[in-house]
């Protein structure tokens, strides 16, 4: 079965002489592993665009016996060229990439959450002063997509020892994330979204588990 999508480039891999390995998030059918025989190669085309936290537009063969698929056409779908032009969007970025990676397994697709991050990317090429707000809305709908809702969670371990006043603007704040779609009320929201900064670390180590990335996501949280 031949497979157009969009993809995420989550991590490559040298292969052999001149080729990669990479793995990819699609759109159409989540996680999967590809080969691009002489991406390395000089003057391969592919080089510049098949990077971590790039989207691209591939074309294969699909089939559910398979472990790899070789990945002949391909191109770049969008440029976040703007998001990258920091250190604090880049390393930003590969925490989406980082959260996607380890919140679903292979082959488990979920176009709601690839539109996210899509809608997030966009929002960080655009703007690169409220970035808080972008990965909290990020975070909250992919932990609810993967089974964790805050919004209704009164026990959760983040929350012990919080009044019930902050327990109930927890739920309020985290509820508003889940449910707004339009991506420019986001950054509008974005004073309302900081009294998240306490449980947000708690909330990744508990669902999601340790980022290579979280001595710089300290410090994103710090802005």
């Amino acid at each position: 079965m031949k497979i157009k999508t969009r993809a995420i480039v989550l991590r490559k891999t040298p292969f052999q002489e001149s080729s990669l390995i990479v793995k990819l998030f699609t759109r159409e059918k989540g996680k999967d592993t590809f080969v691009i025989k002489g991406a390395l190669r000089q003057k391969s085309p592919t080089k510049s665009f098949v990077q971590p936290g790039e989207e691209i537009e591939i074309e294969y063969n699909y089939l559910s016996s398979k472990k790899i698929f070789p990945l002949y056409t391909m191109r770049s779908a969008n440029d976040w060229s703007n998001a990258f032009s920091n250190i604090k969007t880049t390393m930003l970025l590969f925490c989406f990439i980082e959260i996607l990676d380890k919140l679903y397994d292979e082959r488990e697709a979920d176009k709601d959450t690839y539109d996210d991050l899509i809608a997030s990317l966009s929002l960080l090429n655009k703007n690169n002063s409220r970035t808080n707000a972008i990965f909290f809305w990020f975070l909250f709908r992919s932990l609810k997509r993967a089974g964790y809702d805050l919004s209704e969670a009164d026990d959760h371990p983040v929350l012990r020892g919080k009044t019930k006043e902050e327990v109930k603007d927890f739920h309020n704040l985290v509820k508003k994330i889940i449910e707004t779609d339009k991506t420019e009320e986001i950054l509008k929201m974005h004073k309302s979204f900081q009294r998240l900064k306490p449980f947000v670390s708690g909330a990744i180590s508990l669902h999601i588990g340790s980022l290579e990335s979280v001595a710089i996501t300290k410090e994103i949280f710090a802005d």
